[in-house]
């Protein structure tokens, strides 16, 4: 274990431009950073990056590694909305961020090392482990990763902060009980939600715990996993024992947007629907 180190908000920017453009992080890059109060397993976290930018496909990365590094990261909230350390970190596993976003002839943009959380290409992962599992259990986070654009509408979102409807909207999404979606058709119908919900109370309809999504599971930060065991099936892993959402919030859910999508006009509507302001996406 190690101490987490930020970089320091001054240093963001030209560090981060200077080794995209080189390749090269620069010999004294420590002076540039300052330790936090937590600390990771930094090797495992670099063997786990390293693995899925070797063994798997661009398409199988982020629903592979969301689960495993929000696993392997045991970090409270407090300490993931920092820039400076999501910058720090996929500066370490920079094989990973070239794997997952390079391009043919092109950089990787500078936003996926020092970005918002929705951009920098570590925290999306952990954020989105983070918004869709259900307690302790993965398997919503695949289903939010399997494809691009239904990890972009149910995370960045406003909706996206109660579990239980960024839950709900990937099952809907991947078929869950009904037809899978098209993209156009999870766009548009993000879209209709983000307009519907401003008036719709969702606690009403969410988890009876909503509390506890906010809770830090000390007991199970403290435990530390093995390589070995965040290479195994997603639904062997753990997570924390917080955050928890009740079934049936979720299948109240899931209806009412299988309503939503039937609104006349949804599915004429999804074909000529653009990309919502500030939506980029998350493969530019």
């Amino acid at each position: 274990m190690e101490q987490i180190r930020r970089l320091r908000p001054d240093s963001l920017v030209p560090i981060v431009e200077g080794f995209v453009e080189t390749g090269r992080l620069v010999s004294d890059f420590a002076k540039y950073t300052e330790e936090t109060d937590y600390s990771c397993d930094l090797d495992l976290i670099k063997q786990l990056t390293s693995r899925a930018a070797t063994l798997l496909t661009t398409e199988e990365l982020d629903p592979w590694l969301a689960p495993r590094l929000h696993c392997a990261l045991r970090i409270p909230r407090r300490l993931a909305v920092d820039a400076g350390m999501w910058a720090w970190l996929a500066l370490n596993c920079s094989d990973f961020i070239e794997a997952r976003f390079r391009r043919p002839n092109r950089k990787v943009h500078p936003w996926r090392y020092h970005g918002t959380w929705s951009r920098n290409g570590l925290s999306r992962l952990w954020w989105g482990a983070e918004m869709t599992r259900n307690g302790p259990t993965y398997l919503d986070t695949v289903r939010c990763f399997t494809r691009t654009r239904t990890a972009q509408f149910a995370l960045e979102l406003m909706y996206s902060w109660h579990r239980p409807a960024a839950i709900a909207l990937c099952r809907v999404a991947e078929g869950v009980g009904g037809a899978r979606l098209t993209d156009d058709v999870v766009r548009t119908l993000s879209t209709r939600l983000r307009v519907l919900l401003s008036v719709r109370c969702l606690e009403v309809v969410g988890s009876s715990r909503l509390e506890a999504d906010e809770e830090y599971d000390e007991e199970w930060a403290q435990q530390h996993p093995s390589l070995t065991s965040l290479m195994k099936d997603v639904d062997e892993l753990r997570g924390p024992d917080t955050g928890s959402c009740d079934e049936s919030a979720l299948e109240s859910l899931m209806v009412w947007y299988r309503e939503v999508v039937a609104m006349p006009g949804l599915q004429e509507a999804s074909t000529a629907v653009q990309s919502e302001e500030g939506l980029a996406s998350v493969d530019e």
